[in-house]
């Protein structure tokens, strides 16, 4: 049997290529069929399409008749929008040159195939069917022919035809919406956003468009990959900084993820452009290296900086000098009423600092606070303090032998007068001897 019909929509007219696809050769009986054959059956009706479909059942056949219609239509938006449309597009994106004149009539297939007017063709809106079941009297299956006549008139063309332009046009104003305004966007989270509406519409747009919305997404995208922590301050308990691309500053709602080998308590917040991350700082000791790491993911591409600590708890130019001692003098059964530290501390440098307070303890031992310092100045070279202790001691936290050597951790709070910089300088295990009176 021969089956070399093609259809091809133009204006009103349907233009046929014939051989009657439902020819029967010698060979060939119709064993069962729907009715009589009607006239129009593998002919010409102004305002309809004609189609047939073959399978091995009659549900197999109608869904392809149907298929040919839509295929029918599609191909008909496509010749009708790609003649009034460039065709020889290029777009270059990376360096990178393709040419999508070759696949435009496929694109615009693909688009028109998903309008709702073509979503919309079903079995419903068949005006009038006819079926055949045919079988070869010598040998093989039977085969089934459904033929279907399809109301579609030239305003029906244009109708979707209009419907895919509007499409196009909605599309061209949402990508002048989502590049309007980039370069003043300052938000990583609504960047992000306008990139996901951009790959979006890349998908659906064509020629001149597509490019456009292919340069500012490798815009955005080297921006996301090329962000960077710039360091502003670094004081005693936060750490301020910036994201910064080139000469641009960036915020983000994201907190970042926090490590330090010292540091904890991470608290997150923005001033202005300005990032602030707050933490706490007691673990941190003088005699180490001390860093915090910070790193932000966006769209799986990782922002980390790691910066240095030292200088806010290494630059009091403090040091605990040999001969510190505890003296118990005075005490009974439970509690030690009177006692004092000397405490001999080496200041390295030529300024003058003064005290504000101090705290120490002995072995993971209550800590001890001396608030009457506040205001005794020290000298550079070695300085002997005198902390006497105004609350008495439970006894049974302090049992130690005369002139035994303990050790003993703490800081010491003070204020350079001439910078007027508050710092913490903090010991760690340093000896002490014990003398009881």
């Amino acid at each position: 049997m021969k089956t070399n019909t093609i259809f091809l929509l133009t204006g009103l007219t349907l233009l046929i290529v014939i051989g009657d696809p439902t020819e029967l050769t010698a060979q060939e009986k119709v064993i069962e069929k729907s009715g009589k054959k009607p006239g129009w059956v593998n002919g010409i009706e102004m305002n309809y399409l004609i189609e047939v479909g073959k399978g091995a059942s009659l549900d197999e056949a109608k869904t392809l008749a149907l298929t040919r219609v839509k295929d029918n239509i599609v191909n008909s938006v496509a010749v009708k929008v790609s003649s009034s449309t460039e065709l020889s597009t290029s777009e270059i994106r990376q360096g990178e040159k393709y040419n999508i004149s070759g696949s435009y009539l496929e694109v615009i297939k693909t688009k028109t195939a998903n309008l709702p007017a073509i979503k919309g063709i079903s079995e419903n809106k068949v005006s009038e069917f006819y079926w055949e079941k045919v079988r070869n009297t010598r040998k093989g299956p039977i085969v089934c022919y459904y033929h279907v006549k399809y109301p579609f008139s030239q305003a029906d063309l244009d109708q979707i035809i209009f419907e895919y332009n509007e499409a196009q046009r909605r599309m061209r104003e949402q990508l002048e919406a989502a590049i309007d305004g980039l370069d003043d966007l300052t938000l990583i989270e609504a960047i992000i956003e306008r990139l996901t509406t951009l790959r979006h519409l890349s998908k659906q747009l064509e020629d001149e468009n597509k490019a456009i919305a292919a340069t500012n997404i490798g815009k955005l995208e080297d921006l996301l990959k090329n962000l960077q922590i710039q360091q502003t301050v670094c004081e005693q308990g936060a750490l301020k900084y910036f994201l910064v691309y080139g000469n641009r500053r960036f915020t983000t709602s994201q907190n970042p993820k926090t490590k330090s080998n010292c540091a904890s308590n991470f608290r997150q917040q923005s001033v202005g452009d300005t990032m602030v991350v707050r933490y706490d700082h007691q673990a941190c000791r003088s005699q180490v290296t001390n860093t915090v790491s910070l790193e932000y993911r966006f769209e799986s591409k990782a922002v980390k900086a790691e910066f240095q600590l030292a200088s806010i708890f290494t630059a009091s130019n403090l040091k605990i000098s040999e001969g510190a001692q505890f003296v118990v003098m005075q005490s009974n059964n439970t509690s030690i009423s009177h006692y004092k530290i000397i405490l001999p501390v080496l200041l390295q440098s030529n300024e003058t600092v003064e005290l504000k307070n101090i705290s120490i303890t002995f072995s993971k031992r209550p800590m001890l606070t001396f608030n009457n310092v506040n205001g005794q100045t020290i000298s550079p070279g070695v300085n002997s303090l005198e902390l006497t202790g105004d609350f008495p001691l439970q006894k049974s936290n302090y049992t130690f032998e005369n002139y035994e050597i303990v050790l003993m951790s703490g800081s010491i709070t003070y204020t350079n007068l001439k910078t007027k910089n508050t710092s913490a300088y903090k010991f760690y295990n340093e000896k002490i001897a014990v003398v009881v009176q």
